[in-house]
């Protein structure tokens, strides 16, 4: 995932898939909701996720985007760019999907 400053020597998969309670995740570090890279729109139209989560912008976002929820789940480090640090907990079952987001 690395490629700018987060990349701390560590190699992971570009794009991972999960599926916990039946729901299918989409994790991949770099995504801008509104106008993903052609790459990741090709990945989300043949993955189908209910959830795409990504980082790198260090904020907290959900937002529900033709029926995929796009999550960020924020940053808990070092504070960096003038962002809150925060941390999210996501919770999910057959029923609903829902998360919080809880400030440091």
């Amino acid at each position: 995932m690395g490629g700018n400053t987060d990349d701390s020597g560590l190699r992971y998969k570009q794009t991972a898939v999960i599926e916990l309670e039946r729901r299918k995740f989409l994790v991949h570090h770099i995504v801008n909701p509104r106008a993903p890279e052609d790459s990741i729109k090709e990945r989300i139209a043949s993955e189908r996720p209910d959830v795409v989560v990504f980082g790198h912008t260090h904020k907290p976002y959900a937002e529900t985007l033709g029926g995929i929820l796009f999550f960020n789940p924020g940053y808990s480090g070092k504070p960096k760019f003038g962002t809150e640090r925060s941390v999210a907990i996501f919770h999910c079952d057959e029923k609903e999907m829902r998360y919080e987001f809880t400030p440091l």
